[in-house]
């Protein structure tokens, strides 16, 4: 089972090279292409298992969006001060399951965060509720939000989408189309298939974007109409578990030729000045 997810994996990779050329996709490189103080915006993919932890970094002020769970605090805390972060602007969570929430805890408590940003009624369940209350004990102000309000930081334009009337929490989370310039990058966290068609048919084109992270670690085939709307040049996957369901992404992605780079390898970082993508890992 795992060398057949790993052989799918180098299929996927080799695909990137292969493809380059006809769809322009995040350029691989080993330094940066860009001339000195040109103003860019950085999106880092944290390798902490099946979870997410996502790092936007825009003319010097920083989003962190999930952090992952309890045990994976630490390591976004040590990803963070290994980069010489010290403060996290904008905490920002897509919804309350531990996988998302519960290594905010940790940052609170080892890392400077302006604000703590959520989406969620401050009682929703348990895991939101410790969130809530380590915030406060460490003096980190609790900012309620919806898919209304403007998250833009930087010169980026971030737009939200997400069905507040959904039962189900993941597909209630909230998703975001990061514009930099002409460059875009699409976060789904763990949106169902059916509410992604939704935001797709809503939206339309506004969500195309370069690079697409896959929904719910990639464990939900992706919704064919939202996935062509989108139409990525490369996805990412923040899972590295071997899995049916999985792989049943993987053949997807085979399927429409289109790139894949994964935490199983290690961090993601991608750069652009709004011109360009490139992607160091």
């Amino acid at each position: 089972m795992r060398k057949l997810f790993c052989l799918l994996l180098v299929l996927l990779l080799c695909g990137t090279a292969c493809l380059a050329e006809e769809t322009a996709a995040p350029e691989k490189v080993e330094s940066l292409p860009f001339a000195k103080n040109t103003p860019l915006m950085q999106v880092t993919f944290f390798k902490i298992g099946v979870e997410d932890s996502i790092l936007i970094q825009c003319s010097g002020e920083t989003m962190l969006i999930d952090c992952g769970i309890l045990p994976s605090g630490q390591e976004v805390v040590d990803y963070l001060l290994e980069r010489g972060i010290t403060l996290i602007d904008y905490a920002v969570n897509t919804h309350p399951h531990d996988d998302h929430i519960d290594g905010f805890r940790t940052l609170f408590e080892k890392i400077e965060v302006a604000q703590f940003m959520v989406c969620y009624a401050l009682d929703f369940n348990a895991e939101m509720i410790a969130a809530i209350k380590s915030a406060e004990a460490n003096g980190v102000p609790v900012v309620e939000f919806t898919e209304d309000d403007d998250l833009s930081f930087g010169g980026n334009i971030i737009t939200l989408y997400q069905d507040p009337t959904s039962k189900n929490t993941n597909s209630r989370s909230m998703a975001s189309h990061i514009r930099f310039g002409d460059c875009s990058i699409m976060l789904t966290a763990d949106v169902g298939a059916a509410t992604l068609e939704s935001f797709a048919k809503e939206a339309g084109e506004a969500i195309k974007a370069q690079i697409l992270k896959l929904a719910h670690h990639g464990t939900d085939t992706p919704n064919k109409f939202f996935f062509e709307t989108v139409a990525p040049e490369i996805c990412v996957l923040t899972n590295y578990r071997t899995s049916e369901r999985v792989q049943n992404t993987l053949s997807f992605l085979n399927r429409h030729k289109t790139p894949l780079l994964s935490v199983y390898q290690g961090n993601i970082d991608f750069y652009t000045d709004g011109k360009i993508w490139v992607y160091i890992q």
